[in-house]
């Protein structure tokens, strides 16, 4: 491509500033590669200091060290919130990292992608001051209400992060912080790194939103709403019709955080114990969609369930389907076979547990989301075998999107 009389081996945006590697150049950067090793050595480290603080068996310090890390989240016997402080504060720290590596990792394979005009300078700045400024615009109103400012900024910080994860007590599904703070963070975190940068220029005018953008915007309003709906008929048809106003709009209120909470946050606002049996196959599906690219949710993302309604549409019409939908079909297809070994690794190293419940939580592991049936009462390889899960359901998706930055050329939406 030639712009300017200069010959470039990057595409360029319609300002003539080069934008991400085109397929096939150079492959994934070295600092993405320092950044995995990174993420990985974290681990052991962070678990020498959490031992350190707080007594646990090894089991249990390597589930919640990668439980904080992955953004994950589970509920387990030993509760964060009963953590002294160097143990809040190893959960804290992870929780950070976790929410930068996941936004800067997916988000320079993103705008590669997507051929946006920002580069992996601007993307990790960016991803520093989402994190840091959405942090503390969100503990202020927490600690204005007389929340310790520790237990503020995690909840917030967990929130954006879609973690889970908390100190002190958790709002209630009828509290103004759940609505006002916990939920919105959620879904900002949720959007991906790229989309809230695009958001950011369209605010100053710079530019509108890309294909994917919109989609990330229409996906997320109508996944919100359609699981909306049917929590709350569920929840309506199991309470029986002859309920108050009261009791209705209760229902919506649970309703409407199940909504959001089971896709990306995945706070213990209500275990899974306490939902109507149906609905817990409906949040299973809503776990398995998750968030959107380079964002700090996991599951298979929208814009994932977009190409392939989008693919098979074109295909019946007789067009080509193209690389995209062949990624997001692969990818759908290593989740699904994922998801079937860590359900079968968890039915034979923990036979007393229900296959259905086992099947939920490896799901929810896979998908980094936390929700359970109740704490995590697993032990020994099981709870190995749910850290594994986890692990893989965070670097996984990001490896499929580096396999598309590398491969795929003019897509419009990310996959992974």
């Amino acid at each position: 491509m030639v712009v300017a009389g200069k010959k470039v081996d990057r595409p360029v945006d319609y300002g003539g500033r080069e934008m991400g590697s085109a397929p096939g150049k150079g492959g994934v950067p070295g600092v993405i590669t320092w950044m995995v090793c990174a993420y990985l050595l974290m681990m052991p480290i962070a678990e020498v200091a959490l031992r350190a603080s707080v007594d646990m068996t090894r089991d249990r310090s390597r589930f919640a060290i990668v439980n904080a890390i992955t953004l994950t989240g589970f509920q387990s016997t030993i509760a964060t919130n009963n953590y002294p402080v160097g143990g809040r504060i190893v959960v804290f720290t992870l929780t950070i990292l976790g929410m930068l590596f996941a936004m800067i990792v997916g988000g320079m394979a993103v705008v590669r992608i997507l051929r946006l005009p920002y580069g992996d300078g601007q993307v990790a700045r960016g991803a520093g001051w989402v994190c840091g400024v959405l942090m503390v615009v969100g503990a202020i109103p927490l600690i204005a209400a007389g929340q310790e400012p520790m237990e503020a900024f995690m909840l917030s910080a967990s929130a954006l992060g879609n973690s889970g994860q908390y100190f002190g007590k958790l709002p209630g599904l009828g509290s103004w912080q759940t609505y006002w703070v916990v939920l919105p963070l959620s879904v900002v975190g949720g959007l991906g790194l790229p989309v809230l940068m695009e958001m950011w220029d369209v605010a100053k005018g710079r530019r509108g939103l890309s294909v994917h953008g919109r989609v990330v915007v229409v996906m997320t309003a109508g996944l919100y709403l359609g699981v909306f709906v049917l929590c709350f008929l569920l929840q309506w048809l199991d309470a029986g019709t002859g309920l108050g106003w009261r009791e209705v709009i209760g229902l919506a209120g649970s309703s409407s955080v199940g909504a959001v909470n089971s896709r990306t946050a995945g706070f213990p606002f209500q275990f899974v114990q306490d939902m109507p049996r149906g609905m817990q196959w409906i949040v299973i599906l809503a776990m398995m969609i998750g968030g959107n690219s380079a964002g700090t949710a996991g599951g298979l993302k929208t814009t994932t369930v977009a190409e392939l309604v989008r693919g098979v549409g074109g295909a019946l019409r007789g067009k080509g389907v193209g690389r995209s939908f062949a990624v997001a079909a692969t990818w759908l297809w290593v989740y699904v076979g994922m998801a079937v070994v860590v359900l079968m690794l968890l039915l034979a190293t923990v036979p007393q547990v229900a296959a259905d419940r086992l099947l939920f939580e490896a799901v929810s592991a896979l998908s980094n989301v936390g929700l359970s049936h109740e704490v995590i009462m697993i032990v020994g390889p099981g709870l190995d075998i749910l850290g594994a899960a986890m692990l893989l359901g965070r670097l996984v998706p990001l490896g499929i999107l580096w396999w598309m930055a590398s491969t795929t050329w003019e897509a419009e939406l990310a996959v992974g």
